[in-house]
């Protein structure tokens, strides 16, 4: 996916895509396999690799060797956390604080793309409304969809698809 430029895009992806991509092998499993293969750039925050991580072990401890294979061969730009004073800018763009370090990252660092399925950055309202005004943020299957070229039918097919379909193929 070029920019026209020649410049791929580069693509952040929040923490419950990172961790979906692990739980079950739909949406963000299929962002990761194109990321895998560079079709992107991938971008990722080590506030949310950690917040991915922490829950993947706590919660789904036998998905967390995938996701530290893939964090070790899958080639992504690690950005710096946002300082508090980086943050103070955006904090009237985001109702839970919690999302700031990542409004702040996807801005300040020019992604075309955060990929997140979280209804205050893709969902409707007077909040969504700013955010969406700094950053273009799509939800996984939108992502797959829109920028991946993906038809409705294959995201139809891997919608409730498990990792024993998989094993089938």
């Amino acid at each position: 996916m070029g920019l026209g430029s020649g410049k791929k895009l580069r693509v952040l992806i929040d923490a419950n895509t990172l961790i979906r991509g692990f739980i079950h092998p739909r949406f963000a499993f299929e962002i990761f396999n194109h990321a895998f293969k560079r079709d992107f750039d991938l971008v990722l925050l080590p506030y949310t690799v950690e917040e991915a991580v922490r829950n993947i072990a706590k919660r789904f401890p036998d998905r967390l060797p995938h996701m530290e294979e893939f964090l070790l061969k899958c080639p992504y730009e690690l950005l710096e956390d946002p300082s508090p004073e980086s943050m103070e800018e955006y904090k009237d763009l985001i109702r839970d604080e919690t999302d700031l370090p990542l409004v702040t990252a996807a801005i300040k660092s020019g992604v075309n793309y955060l990929v997140t399925n979280e209804k205050d950055f893709v969902g409707q309202g007077k909040t969504t409304e700013k955010i969406q005004q700094a950053v273009s943020c799509v939800t996984a299957g939108n992502f797959l969809r829109t920028i991946m070229d993906w038809p409705s039918k294959e995201l139809a097919i891997i919608q409730n698809r498990t990792w024993t379909d998989l094993k089938k193929n």
